[in-house]
């Protein structure tokens, strides 16, 4: 058993002079600067002060701490707090925000307030377009030039029977797609929105990029909210496969299967009551003897076929007089053909 530190209360291993890896740090001395316990690293400081005095504290910010480090604040919160960083061409702040360039007063927003909902756009209302202050800030409906709002251009393509409202607009892959026009495409990052999804968030609120908006009347053009309901992609692949829906190709009818069912339970069969081993198997039914092992073993090929059973014992792999072994039908045939 290792040896513990020899510190009271401490029971971590040793890793010199008796000492665990954190006390023996502190042989060192700790970090000079004032308020500082952390133990000496480097050049008579911790970790932390070294990177600072190398410049790399920026790099060891964290999101919001990097966005404010470019806002110059007044003194009076009711001025506008403007954008140092990065610009647009035309006039307004930019930063990477969630993997993506952002403007920098819709970041603003989401770090105050909340996620902007599709068919929202963040306006200054002081006209400034390098303002970042939250009471500067005002949530809108969008309104591009000629084609209206999202919800003014959702519902004339809208067509409600008793059941499925159906969607007439453009469709992608049977599901409506509402596409989105100039600076809100911009501003979203998208082309188009899902129509099943933006009547969504249209009657019951904003939700997550993560959430996935299905069907319970597996029509995917249908934006009834009645008929929706929220779920992850796992459960929309489950969804899938409960109503048979995923169009799976499996068995002999893939285009890369060499084997038909009836050959993969001869073969099956060989091995549970003659005890023919993958090599032998290759060999009769012209395959590699790893197509042959997948066919044998359970969990890996044809699982949805009916497994017989495993062999008991060793299977045979070669110098083995097939002359005694009974085939079904389907196999004689083959074999004569073969």
């Amino acid at each position: 058993m290792a040896e513990a530190c020899k510190i009271e209360e401490c029971s971590r291993k040793v890793l010199a002079l008796g000492l665990c890896y954190y006390h023996y740090a502190y042989t060192r001395g700790t970090c000079p600067v004032e308020g500082c316990t952390q133990p000496i690293r480097s050049k008579g400081l911790c970790n932390t002060h070294y990177d600072h005095l190398r410049g790399r504290y920026k790099k060891m910010k964290r999101f919001p701490e990097t966005f404010w480090d470019k806002v110059r604040k007044s003194e009076d919160s009711h001025e506008c707090w403007e954008w140092t960083g990065a610009r647009q061409s035309d006039g307004y702040g930019n930063i990477r925000y969630k993997g993506k360039p952002c403007l920098a007063h819709r970041v603003s927003w989401e770090i105050h307030f909340a996620v902007i909902p599709l068919g929202k756009e963040i306006k200054q209302v002081c006209h400034n377009r390098l303002c970042v202050n939250p009471s500067h800030l005002e949530q809108t409906e969008y309104v591009a030039a000629i084609h209206g709002t999202l919800e003014q251009r959702f519902w004339p393509r809208v067509y409600k029977t008793k059941g499925c409202w159906l969607w007439n607009g453009t469709q992608v892959k049977g599901y409506g797609v509402l596409r989105l026009q100039g600076k809100q495409k911009k501003l979203v990052g998208l082309s188009y929105v899902r129509a099943h999804r933006f009547s969504w968030e249209l009657h019951f609120g904003t939700i997550l990029k993560s959430i996935s908006v299905l069907h319970k009347c597996d029509v995917p053009s249908c934006v009834n909210p009645k008929h929706l309901f929220l779920g992850t992609q796992t459960d929309n692949v489950r969804d899938m496969d409960a109503k048979g829906r995923r169009g799976v190709v499996k068995g002999s009818s893939h285009p890369n299967s060499v084997l038909t069912d009836g050959q993969v339970r001869e073969m099956r069969r060989l091995h549970h009551e003659e005890g023919l081993g993958s090599s032998l198997l290759g060999r009769l039914f012209h395959v590699s003897q790893g197509t042959a092992w997948k066919v044998i073993t359970p969990g890996w090929a044809w699982k949805d076929m009916e497994y017989t059973g495993q062999y008991e014992g060793k299977p045979q792999q070669g110098g083995l007089d097939l002359a005694h072994i009974s085939y079904s039908d389907d196999m004689a045939e083959f074999m004569a053909k073969a």
